[in-house]
């Protein structure tokens, strides 16, 4: 855990720069005691320990700050806050460290810069660590940077750029902006069926994806077409048990309730059932389903 210490932030360069960011809670952040923790927890892990890890930490420290200043300052130009959130800045040059091993040298770093695919990646991974963490407004530009980087350095149809696109249209959606997030899904889904065709596994996740944002948005009946699509392939692929089918049951179920059809109640059934069957009473799939069973049964009984 990052530790707290009562100290004057003017010790060198990074702190003089850091130290107008760190005004609400972290005035006093010990980053160089925070990293060196993390080095300590690499090297004292039990499965597996990573001794190299902590030694790569320890021997670019000052690197590893200097990564985390300007990823902050490049969000504080953005109007976000990420100074609540430097833990995660410094884990953020942790990670891109790591993957570029003993490479991550002063004069390397330039020449990665923040566009390298090492660099995208660590960002790619701190947006989702914090939107987990309910931080979707800084998790937003992050990913909206990295999708500018894949669109303009691989082109708009990498699987990278696509995968890209569709984590920010999720953040949009919970969000509630979804007419932004609606194109992107369109994009996406279309790209998908030319590559891979209508029955490819990434095709059938972006059919679900934009199902569920056309849903929020009131459009039923386009969010059913879809739905119906992905569970008919479902049942031909995979069958009527497997846990993809039973899910792409609970997703139209939940829409043909919204749209007052009769038949979710059947479709919700066979789905809770089959999970309860497979996963138990505690999995969040089954909880869901059951969850969705007991809203269901007493409008259509």
């Amino acid at each position: 855990m990052a530790r707290v210490v009562q100290r004057t932030l003017r010790k060198n360069t990074w702190d003089s720069r850091i130290e107008s960011h760190l005004l609400d809670g972290l005035t006093e952040f010990d980053s160089r005691g925070y990293l060196i923790g993390r080095a300590n927890w690499e090297r004292n892990l039990r499965n597996p320990a990573r001794p190299e890890v902590a030694t790569l930490i320890e021997q670019h420290i000052e690197a590893i700050l200097n990564a985390a200043c300007e990823h902050i300052d490049t969000n504080r130009a953005n109007n976000t806050t990420p100074r609540r959130f430097l833990p995660y800045f410094l884990d953020l040059a942790v990670n891109i460290i790591v993957t570029m091993g003993k490479d991550f040298t002063p004069e390397a770093r330039r020449i990665h810069g923040p566009e390298h695919p090492n660099t995208l990646a660590a960002m790619y991974n701190l947006a989702l660590s914090l939107k987990a963490q309910g931080a979707s407004a800084e998790a937003r530009v992050m990913q909206e940077a990295v999708l500018d980087a894949h669109q303009r350095i691989l082109g708009p149809e990498h699987p990278d750029t696509l995968i890209a696109m569709s984590q920010l249209a999720s953040t949009l959606r919970e969000q509630g902006a979804l007419d932004v997030a609606r194109p992107l899904q369109e994009a996406v889904l279309d790209a998908h069926r030319r590559i891979f065709g209508p029955e490819h596994p990434s095709t059938l996740v972006s059919m679900n994806n934009l199902a569920i944002t056309l849903q929020k948005h009131g459009a039923l009946a386009e969010a059913q077409t879809l739905q119906v699509d992905v569970l008919d392939v479902r049942y031909r692929t995979l069958g009527r048990e497997h846990p993809d089918t039973l899910i792409a049951m609970l997703n139209l179920a939940v829409t043909l309730y919204e749209a007052g059809s009769p038949e979710a109640l059947p479709l919700i059934q066979t789905s809770a059932n089959g999970l309860l069957k497979m996963f138990g009473t505690e999995h969040p799939w089954t909880h869901s389903a059951l969850s969705w069973w007991k809203i269901i049964r007493p409008v259509r009984e």
